[in-house]
């Protein structure tokens, strides 16, 4: 079995390449390191921040959150703000729609955004971060499964 960690964040894959549809599915990654290639026109990259432990129950249940970092890469020969906003519209709306994700998670809510844009090159770049928050409970002598 795989570590609760690696369950939330396929979780998130997985809904994103069923609900965003302004980037290709091929083009949605879950990676610690991504490099951007120019060839592309639009990319999603997940990972792991951090988890922490938010509380441990008397025997071995524990609350933990993990933070999700979504990075979104776009480019376009006009508009690229807009593009990089409906594609930030579409995460939000796919992983605020089921804050359990599909897999028992206790809460799952919007951190922050951040972007930044690159007009140095041939076609314009916008990238952006979302960061979600997801709270789960495990026991902590099973870490591979969510109760």
């Amino acid at each position: 079995m795989a570590h609760a960690r690696t369950i939330i964040r396929d979780a998130v894959t997985s809904l994103l390449k069923a609900n965003v549809i302004l980037v290709p599915q091929s083009q949605i990654y879950q990676s610690n390191i991504y490099n951007w290639s120019e060839d592309v026109n639009s990319a999603i990259n997940v990972k792991l921040n951090q988890e922490e432990l938010l509380n441990r129950e008397f025997g071995t249940q524990e609350m933990r959150a993990i933070d999700i970092e979504i990075d979104v890469y776009t480019q376009s020969t006009s508009n690229v703000d807009s593009k990089l906003d409906a594609i930030c519209e579409e995460i939000e709306n796919a992983l605020g729609a089921d804050p359990s994700l599909g897999i028992n998670a206790l809460d799952s809510h919007f951190v922050s955004y951040s972007a930044e844009y690159d007009s140095d090159l041939d076609q314009p770049l916008a990238m952006a971060t979302l960061n979600w928050r997801i709270a789960y409970n495990l026991d902590a002598s099973n870490v591979s499964e969510l109760i």
